[in-house]
């Protein structure tokens, strides 16, 4: 493709989307077209490039290697394109564009958070910005800061990466949890060593911290999010750390048990990450304003 058109962005934005949903088929909702249209436009595409770009039929769809060096072109070349649009959205005097969040999952419960009210500040006077948050795990929400797909994130991130900068926000309290059917859900006096020798249950971003912490061996289970946590320590037969605000209404029914909550807990701070060096475009900074502002307030 040696000169870049209006209509390869269009296609651009097509493959992206069928990468980002894992198919033609899961994309049609997202597009608001057909099968077949997104099929002729992918024809297009690898047309426009010379190659083949994705590998689609009974096998599933896949990425061929030709395919997955676009795909990282096509999100860089879009995320300059929005960012242009972002950056000069300020001219007319009207904040207006699309800023693009990613989160943690299951923060809302947390009193602490200012995010909340953050955004309701920001809708007051950027009614005409469209809100694109993804829910993802500290590691891929970093990552994709640092390329420029997401303006800015919020969650735990015990590894700080060269490139971008770090606000802590909040912390939350973490406790260690099992479900009622587990051994330790009755026993009164738990020894360290009854702990240790659990199923043990560790987030695959903060794998050290959860087992140096119980001063175990190994983990019995790796997870990325919160929600398939609780799900495992449901079953009775692991423990594991989990945000105090957020076990609140198993624990209120009885379904889950803080193990030792005096002796065994830990906080985990929330930072707000941004891109280091450049210019933040004028809705980052709106949103940062407003940020500051409730975080102050909370």
């Amino acid at each position: 493709m040696k000169q870049v058109q209006n209509t390869d962005i269009k296609l651009l934005r097509v493959f992206v989307t069928v990468v980002r949903c894992g198919g033609f088929s899961s994309a049609q909702s997202i597009l608001n077209i057909g099968q077949s249209a997104i099929s002729e436009h992918m024809n297009r595409l690898e047309t426009r490039l010379g190659a083949r770009l994705c590998e689609r039929g009974r096998g599933g769809f896949r990425l061929t290697e030709s395919g997955e060096i676009a795909y990282a072109a096509a999100q860089r070349l879009l995320a300059s394109v929005e960012n242009f649009r972002l950056e000069t959205s300020g001219i007319s005097g009207e904040l207006q564009g699309e800023l693009r969040l990613g989160l943690i999952d299951n923060i809302i419960t947390n009193s602490d958070s200012p995010l909340i009210p953050t955004i309701r500040n920001f809708h007051t006077h950027a009614k005409h910005v469209r809100l694109h948050i993804e829910t993802r795990s500290p590691n891929e929400l970093a990552q994709q800061v640092l390329d420029g797909r997401l303006h800015a994130a919020i969650g735990p991130f015990p590894k700080k990466i060269q490139g971008l900068s770090y606000e802590e926000l909040f912390e939350e309290l973490h406790l260690l949890y099992c479900g009622e059917t587990h051994p330790l859900y009755h026993q009164d006096d738990i020894s360290e060593k009854e702990v240790q020798t659990s199923e043990i249950i560790a987030h695959s971003y903060e794998n050290s911290a959860d087992i140096e912490a119980l001063k175990a061996g190994s983990a019995a289970a790796i997870i990325d999010n919160v929600e398939a946590e609780t799900l495992l320590i449901l079953t009775g037969h692991y423990i594991g750390f989990l945000p105090a605000h957020y076990a609140e209404r198993w624990e209120k029914s009885g379904e889950l048990k803080a193990l030792l909550p005096d002796q065994i807990n830990r906080n985990s701070s929330f930072y707000l990450i941004t891109k280091t060096g450049g210019h933040r475009h004028a809705l980052l900074t709106a949103f940062l304003s407003d940020l500051e502002e409730c975080k102050v307030q909370a």
